[in-house]
């Protein structure tokens, strides 16, 4: 693999082994992953310029990648090493050397890895397909603190909207997917309930599984919920945040999660890893919990920010830690 040599103001990219300009980086329209949504991902992000959590990230894709049988013609470590060297390139292009060496708030980046099947056998020939072998990119582009903060402000909204979760006998839920056909079927069903709500898709026994993005904790009785392995995506910020609540003295249980088990939570969460996590406050039209700052989200957060070493609360809201943890 070469190495980067771009000038410092422009974004880069990596497809296929090459560093390229970001806007210079495609799939061809015969690939698999654009022809069929046959491809796998992973997103990252930075705090402070650092790539959270990297190998959890690696692991999963490899295990995702083991389940579709497609295979990665490059060592993890070779990823590993790609993805630093593009963040620390990009990192650099949004933030000048002022505002890393100060206190102000850096630009901070999500960070996407992709393996595609590559070529379509339909379109270029069985020989060409295997000769081609998979292809795989990375890349990372600015993340939007203003989309979070109202979400941080005043907590979100779900709705169990009348469309199903994907079957986990049909797709594996620990399978991170680009195809998203199911999930644009929630939406679009939610907004018609609630214009301003996410969907939270249920099983067919009606216990819920996960936002399009994100995953589901609930806090009963000093008891952090989340729905078992396997039912949803395994969310590095679900692990995170889990791992946080152990150390504060929360209960950790992984079980079946009801839609009457969210209404009558003390409080809710979203993880996710563009915002780490945010406040459930609505289900259904109900008011869930007492606000969107309850006291275990308060205290979770503040491990968030010791363990990122990023005040995620002023990354989040544009206010002081002081306040999370009065």
């Amino acid at each position: 693999m070469n190495s980067p040599t771009f000038a410092v103001n422009t974004p880069i990219a990596w497809l296929n082994g090459e560093y390229l300009l970001e806007s210079a980086a495609a799939l061809p329209v015969t690939d698999l992953g654009v022809v069929g949504g046959l491809a796998v991902s992973e997103m990252s992000r930075t705090f402070a310029g650092q790539i959270f959590r990297l190998s959890d990230h690696l692991e999963r894709l490899r295990q995702s990648l083991e389940l579709v049988e497609i295979a990665l013609p490059y060592s993890e470590s070779q990823i590993c090493e790609t993805c630093t060297q593009v963040v620390t390139h990009n990192f650099k292009v949004f933030n000048t050397p002022e505002v890393i060496d100060s206190k102000e708030i850096p630009q901070e980046l999500g960070v996407l890895i992709f393996v595609t099947a590559g070529p379509n056998p339909t379109y270029m020939g069985q020989a060409y397909a295997r000769q081609h072998g998979p292809s795989v990119g990375i890349h990372t582009f600015c993340l939007r603190r203003q989309a979070y903060q109202m979400m941080y402000r005043d907590g979100v909204s779900l709705v169990c909207p009348p469309v199903q979760a994907l079957p986990a006998e049909i797709v594996p839920r620990t399978i991170k997917s680009r195809s998203r056909m199911h999930w644009r079927m929630g939406e679009l069903a939610a907004r018609k309930i609630d214009p301003h709500a996410f969907s939270i898709l249920a099983d067919d026994d009606g216990s819920l599984t996960e936002t399009a993005a994100g995953n589901l904790v609930i806090i009963q009785d000093n008891c952090a919920i989340s729905p078992p392995e396997g039912q949803a995506l395994e969310g590095i910020s679900l692990k995170a945040t889990l791992e946080f609540c152990h150390h504060s003295g929360l209960t950790v249980e992984r079980r079946k999660i009801w839609p009457k088990d969210l209404m009558m939570a003390q409080e809710a969460w979203l993880t996710s890893t563009p915002y780490g996590m945010v406040p459930v406050t609505r289900f259904d039209g109900h008011t869930v919990g007492a606000g969107p700052k309850g006291p275990w989200y308060r205290k979770i957060l503040h491990q968030w920010s010791q363990a990122t070493g990023c005040d995620l609360a002023q990354w989040l809201g544009s206010e002081n830690q002081t306040e999370i943890e009065s």
